[in-house]
Order: C-alpha cells, then structure tokens, then sequence
C-alpha cells in the first residue's frame, strides 16, 4: 500500500488475528473446465441468469439502492435488471470523457430518474490528492477518479449502489485486449533484425 507497514491481503484471502495468532486462509479458489463445450445461446441464457442474480442478492438492503450510469452497456443492464428508481453519473468538460448526455437520454427510455453532475478541470485537479488518499495502494486505473466522484454524487441520495464495475474485465472490453491481434506482425520478424 501507500502507506508503511500497511499491507493487503491476497486477492481471496482473509485474515483472523485470536489470541496473539495471525492466520491468512484462502476462502475461495476460481476452478475453470477446459472440457465444458457450451453453446452461445446458453451461453447467454447462463450469463442472463447469473446477472439478474447477483443484481438481486446485491440489492438485499433495509435502504434504498441506485445504480452508477456511465454510456456503457453494463451499467445500463445492471440499472435495468436493478430495477432502481435513481441512477447517478458524471462527466467531465471534454465532450470525450462526458457522459451525461448518453445517461440523459437512457433516463427518458428507462423512466428512472438520473442526478448528473459536470465535474470541472479545477475540481478534478482540486481533488486528485484526496483521491490517491482514499485508494491506500497505487492503482493505475483512471477510472478511480470519475468512481470518487460518482460515489460522493450518490452519497448524497442514497447510501448503496449498483455497478457495472468488472464486465470490461470479464468480457474483454478494453481496447488494449486486442493488442496482441494488433502487433502479431511484429512476432514475423526475424529475430536478428
């Protein structure tokens, strides 16, 4: 972490500490079968079902639940499934990174209310200390930032959120993914040269 002799656990790992006694234990250990041949309509199926039920057991609360809205397809799946009744999203000044007018107008279709806020060059700059604070260990996902700013948008409302946080990651959504496809040329260069 940022901070000395402050460390995290392993990703799956918990920590007890009884009568002077550490001990970290593995609770979970992911298990993928190379021989499962499944189908792209069960595929989907499959992944439909686990969504609505993870998004039900995340909105298990004695509290009201929104949901983060970006212009991405996760998070409007996950605040459709959510049946939310406020979504939150940020944007920033340049056209490129503001997604406002995407959450706007999925708000309309979907019926559910959207709080929106621009956030400005100098609030973004104004704020990045207190940011890199809060992660306590270095991150180099930029996403970290509008993820603050959505956070302290929606506290204001509602004291829990919905997500589409991980789905890049899941099912190859980012760019650098195809990287290898895009420089496979370079591994048919001798290697002399």
């Amino acid at each position: 972490t940022f901070f000395k002799g402050v460390f995290s656990l392993p990703p799956a790992h918990y920590l007890s500490y009884e009568k002077g006694k550490l001990t970290i234990k593995r609770y979970w250990k992911p298990e993928f079968s190379a021989d499962a041949e499944v189908g792209f309509e069960e595929s989907v199926e499959m992944i439909g079902k686990v969504m609505e039920e993870s998004v039900k057991a995340h909105k298990i609360s004695d509290v009201e639940v929104g949901s983060y809205l970006s212009s991405g397809i996760d998070s409007s799946y996950i605040a459709c499934l959510g049946d939310v009744d406020k979504t939150f999203t940020v944007g920033f000044a340049h056209e490129k990174y503001n997604e406002i007018t995407y959450a706007t107008e999925f708000s309309k279709v979907s019926g559910v209310k959207n709080y929106n806020k621009l956030i400005s060059a100098d609030e973004f700059f104004d704020e990045v200390g207190q940011i890199m604070y809060a992660m306590d260990e270095p991150l180099a996902d930029p996403a970290c930032i509008p993820l603050y700013f959505l956070g302290r948008e929606a506290a204001k409302q509602v004291k829990v959120v919905l997500s589409g946080e991980g789905a890049d990651e899941f099912f190859g959504g980012y760019n650098i993914y195809l990287e290898p496809l895009d420089t496979a040329w370079y591994d048919k260069i001798p290697y002399p040269v």
